[in-house]
C-alpha cells in the first residue's frame, strides 16, 4: 500500500507557506505526524542502505556548465484563451514491461482489472524496493522507445512529424508543479531534444530508478494502469506506470538495440481507465488541487480513491470524470491558468530546443529555478539503426 500515511508535522496547509519550504524532501530527514505518535523519517540514502542499490545520480551530472545558458520563468497568462484545455485526446498504444531479464514489453499492454471489495478491509504495507522507472532501469540509453515501439504495433496512424512533444506524465506533472508552487517546488531535471524538425523528446530523469516502497508522498497515486500512450490537444504523449503480466505469444526481437516485443494482452477502452489515489483518514479532505492535474494529464475517466487509517480502508470514494462534480468542474476552472501557463511552457521549450537543434539539453529546477543546461553526451535517445525505421521512419 501507497500513499499519504501520515502528514508533515507543525507545517502551514497552504501551499507556498515558509514551513512547506523546509520540507521540500531533498534527502533531509523530517518528522512525520501519524495518528497519536511522532515518526522519523530518514533520508532516502539511510533508507537505501540495507538494500545494496547503485548510489544516486547527482543533478548535475553529465552537463558542461554549472551555469545555465538561459532560465525559463513561469509565463503570465494575462487573458483566458477561450479554447484552453486538452481535446481530442484519441488512444493509440500500450504495453507492459514482462519480468524477465531481457527488456520486454507485452503489446498492447493489459492493465490490471478493478475488483470491487466490502468495506472495511485491510492492506498490508508494500516493502522492500520498488522501481521508479521501469523505462530508465530496462532501457536507460532508449527510455522512450518503448512508447514508440508499441505505438507502430498496435498499428495507429500517426503523423509523427507533426506531434510536438513525445513524453510520460511525470515530465508534465513536474513542470506543472514549478509553474503552479514556484520556489516551493522539488528539485528536479528533464533531458530533451529534438528529433526531426519540431518533436521534442523529454526523457525522464531521476536521482536513481529504485527505491524503497511505501515512501509515496500524499499527491502521489497508489497505483497506475499499463503504460498508455494519448495523442491530445497538446500534441503530447503521455504515458503512465506499468505493470508487469505474463508472456502470451511468440515475440518479435529488435536485435540492434535489445528491445524484445511479444504479442499479448488487450486494448482498453479509455472511457473504461481507471484512476487510483489514497488519503488517510487524517487528511482525507479531498483538495482539488493534488487531484485534478494527474486524471486531468492523463484524462483517465474514473477516480477511485481509498480512505483508510493505517492501512485499513474505510471508504471508496468514486468519482467520473466525464459526468464532473461542482467541485471538480470548479477546481479545473480555477486551474485553467496554469494549464495554459504549461501549453506555453512546452512551446518556450520546444523553441529552445529547434534552436540548438544539434545539442543535447536538459532542464534543470534547483530552488524553484528552471535553467536549460548543455549535456556534454551526444548520446541520442533514439537508436541509429534500419530497425526502427519502422517504428518512427519519418522522424528519424
Amino acid at each position: 500500500m501507497s500513499g499519504p500515511e501520515s502528514s508533515v508535522a507543525n507545517t502551514s496547509s497552504k501551499r507556498g507557506g515558509k514551513s512547506g519550504k523546509r520540507n521540500r524532501g531533498r534527502g533531509r530527514n523530517w518528522i512525520q505526524h501519524s495518528g497519536k505518535e511522532l515518526i522519523f523519517s530518514a533520508s532516502r540514502k539511510e533508507r537505501l542502505a540495507p538494500y545494496n542499490l547503485p548510489h544516486d545520480h547527482d543533478i548535475g551530472d553529465g552537463l558542461l556548465a554549472s551555469s545555465p545558458t538561459e532560465t525559463l520563468l513561469p509565463p503570465h497568462v494575462g487573458t483566458m484563451l477561450a479554447e484552453g484545455g486538452i481535446r481530442n485526446v484519441e488512444y493509440i498504444g500500450s504495453y507492459d514491461w514482462a519480468d524477465s531479464e531481457e527488456p520486454t514489453i507485452i503489446v498492447p499492454g493489459s492493465p490490471p482489472q478493478w475488483v470491487e471489495r466490502d468495506v472495511p478491509f485491510q492492506l498490508s504495507p508494500d516493502e522492500g524496493v520498488r522501481i521508479v522507472d521501469h523505462n530508465t532501469l530496462k532501457l536507460p540509453l532508449f527510455p522512450l522507445l518503448p512508447l514508440l515501439t508499441a505505438v507502430d504495433t498496435i498499428g495507429k496512424d500517426v503523423d509523427w512529424p507533426c506531434i510536438d512533444f513525445v513524453s510520460d506524465r511525470t515530465n508534465l506533472r513536474k513542470l506543472y508543479k514549478w509553474i503552479e508552487r514556484g520556489d516551493n517546488v522539488r528539485d528536479f531535471r528533464i533531458d530533451f531534444e529534438l528529433v526531426g524538425e519540431r518533436t521534442v523528446f523529454l526523457n525522464r530523469w531521476e536521482p536513481g530508478d529504485r527505491d524503497v516502497a511505501g515512501n509515496e508522498r500524499a499527491d502521489v497515486p497508489l497505483s497506475t494502469s499499463s503504460d498508455d500512450s494519448l495523442r491530445n490537444a497538446l500534441n503530447t504523449l503521455s504515458i503512465s506506470a506499468a505493470a508487469p503480466i505474463e508472456d502470451k505469444t511468440s515475440h518479435l526481437k529488435l536485435p540492434a538495440h535489445g528491445l524484445r516485443v511479444v504479442r499479448g494482452g488487450s486494448e482498453v477502452p479509455q472511457e473504461s481507465v481507471v484512476e487510483l489515489m489514497t488519503r488517510s483518514t487524517i487528511s482525507m479532505q479531498l483538495d482539488t488541487s493534488i487531484i485534478i492535474p494527474p486524471i486531468y494529464l492523463s484524462q483517465a475517466s474514473h477516480l477511485h480513491i481509498g480512505i483508510h487509517t493505517q492501512g485499513q480502508f474505510s471508504q471508496i470514494h468514486k468519482i467520473s470524470t466525464m459526468h464532473k462534480s461542482d467541485s471538480i468542474s470548479g477546481g479545473e476552472k480555477q486551474m485553467d491558468g496554469d494549464f495554459q501557463k504549461l501549453g506555453m511552457v512546452l512551446k518556450n521549450i520546444q523553441e529552445i530546443a529547434i534552436a540548438h537543434k544539434d545539442k543535447s539539453l536538459s532542464l534543470v529546477c534547483r530552488g524553484g529555478e528552471l535553467g536549460v543546461y548543455e549535456r556534454a553526451s551526444c548520446q541520442s535517445c533514439l537508436p541509429d539503426d534500419s530497425d526502427l525505421e519502422a517504428v518512427c521512419n519519418t522522424i528519424s
